[in-house]
């Protein structure tokens, strides 16, 4: 795997995770994005509905 992310990364992956979650209804999400503070990509892929244990 590449570096780790940054704090500021990890935060919008956070943020992107919880929006897939609550909101998607087909699986898989596969996507990219910047980071909105230093627009490094970050790579985002769910497989399936993460189940309730996964999500607190």
């Amino acid at each position: 795997m590449a570096d780790a992310l940054q704090a500021c990364c990890e935060k919008e992956l956070q943020i992107q995770l919880k929006q897939i979650t609550e909101t998607y209804l087909s699986f898989p999400v596969i996507k990219d994005i910047p980071c909105p503070t230093c627009l490094r990509i970050i790579p985002i892929r769910v497989y399936e509905r993460p189940t309730e244990a996964e999500t607190s």
